[in-house]
């Protein structure tokens, strides 16, 4: 049973993603709070469906290739052919938002690759990865900022979409 009033969203859907054993990540433009009160097991998709429908601001929630993601708008994205090795990523402080480059980093050092990053690139989300596919994280992630990657040669180049 869960027993959230007045919750941050990202903090909401940070405990429900572990719960559910699910790596997340909640768009830094989302915000809002939960008041919610289970006294029976819930499934957590459910709940996740409940709790966007209850905010003032347009949220879409989609779960998927082992990622929960919460944002205001959530485009289409295409796993890449190759997904890259399994990464593991827990932000020091899970209740404030990452910067990406810092994710992305750490993406391209397990994948041995140099890190191309856009002039003034300050994406920032919230987040938790555990053992996903690195490339198919770096879209996700990138995706709700309006960015995509890809591997040229050496390099993890991060770009406008």
């Amino acid at each position: 049973s869960f027993n959230f009033v007045d919750a941050p969203l990202h903090f909401v859907v940070a405990v429900l993603a572990r719960e559910a054993r699910r790596s997340f990540i909640v768009g830094p433009d989302v915000n809002g709070t939960v008041t919610l009160v289970t006294h029976e097991p819930a499934p957590v998709k459910q709940l996740f469906s409940l709790i966007c429908q209850g905010q003032k601001q347009a949220i879409q929630a989609t779960a998927g290739h082992g990622f929960l993601v919460v944002a205001t708008r959530l485009p289409e994205v295409v796993p890449p052919a190759d997904p890259g090795p399994e990464i593991d990523f827990q932000p020091r402080d899970v209740w404030t938002p990452s910067p990406l480059s810092d994710v992305l980093f750490a993406i391209s050092t397990k994948m041995k690759l140099k890190l191309v990053l856009p002039r003034g690139f300050r994406a920032k989300a919230y987040l938790n990865l555990y053992q996903v596919p690195a490339l198919t994280a770096a879209e996700r992630l990138l995706a709700i900022h309006g960015y995509r990657c890809r591997v040229d040669n050496d390099q993890l180049v991060v770009e406008a979409l």
